[in-house]
């Protein structure tokens, strides 16, 4: 159970005769309630000893551009789903990966296309197989299209602008282009560090 959840800065360290040590943190005015009120839980608690911890405050991720693609895949799926129809996210986003996705067309030995299929569709949602005959005996003609998280921007902005047209279509409400397109710049920059 935690009984404090504050933010802060260190302030102090004294040394105690008995060896010990006392840190000292400065809360901010704002967060006076919220320390109060765990104070006082543990007073009425009689706690004899704290588990404490301190680390380093971390902003909250923003949005980044696979984020905004999977809201808008699941607006789509909401203003889709009726009485009688069940469309999930993850429908409305394979099938915009099939559609402007990126994929590698393989041969593959017919005997071999069940094992390939289960291997690749572990990687995610987005990694889709599709099979289809080939002209090469005893073979099928694979596609097998990768998931947006390894999208670079060009790909990931291939991919956002269909779903978008979706939107549109069913009076979604979307991102401003120019917001977009800091997303997408986002996307370009981390890709470039993985």
């Amino acid at each position: 159970m935690s009984y404090i959840n504050v933010t802060g800065t260190y302030s102090a360290i004294k040394f105690l005769p008995s060896g010990n040590m006392e840190l000292v943190f400065e809360i901010p005015f704002r967060q006076k309630n919220e320390l109060l009120r765990g104070i006082d839980e543990i007073t009425a608690a009689s706690l004899p000893e704290l588990s404490i911890k301190a680390e380093k405050k971390r902003k909250k991720r923003s949005l980044d551009a696979n984020d905004y693609l999977w809201v808008l895949c699941t607006k789509i799926a909401e203003k889709l789903q009726d009485g009688k129809t069940m469309v999930t996210k993850e429908e409305v986003y394979r099938k915009h990966i099939e559609a402007v996705g990126k994929y590698e067309p393989l041969a593959i030995h017919e005997d071999a296309v069940e094992r390939f299929s289960q291997v690749w569709q572990r990687n995610g949602t987005g990694w889709l197989v599709k099979v289809v005959d080939s002209k090469l005996d005893g073979c099928k003609k694979v596609f097998a299209y990768y998931g947006s998280s390894v999208y670079d921007t060009k790909e990931m902005s291939r991919l956002i602008d269909s779903v978008i047209e979706d939107c549109r279509a069913l009076n979604i409400e979307t991102m401003p282009p120019a917001e977009l397109d800091m997303l997408l710049k986002e996307w370009g920059k981390n890709e470039r560090k993985s």
